[in-house]
């Protein structure tokens, strides 16, 4: 969607790589959009690695966002 300039109308840089023909709209890409609940295992590690949960000895402080004010 997004351009390769802000004042010059050169298309997309996937166009420019030649990956697609024309630029595609908000509808075209979320038209396909694929969430975890359809590709993932149910809650299994997979799902935890995929959010970020599993902790690691590499970070000291591993702290895990909870997104308080999500709908």
């Amino acid at each position: 969607m997004k351009g390769r300039s802000e004042n010059r109308r050169l298309g997309t840089p996937a166009m420019a790589l030649g990956l697609i023909g024309e630029a595609l709209t908000a509808r075209a890409i979320l038209q396909e959009r694929l969430f975890p609940e359809q590709v993932l295992p149910d809650r299994g590690w997979l799902w935890e690695c995929y959010f970020g949960r599993i902790p690691t000895r590499a970070i000291a402080r591993c702290v895990s966002h909870r997104a308080k004010y999500a709908v």
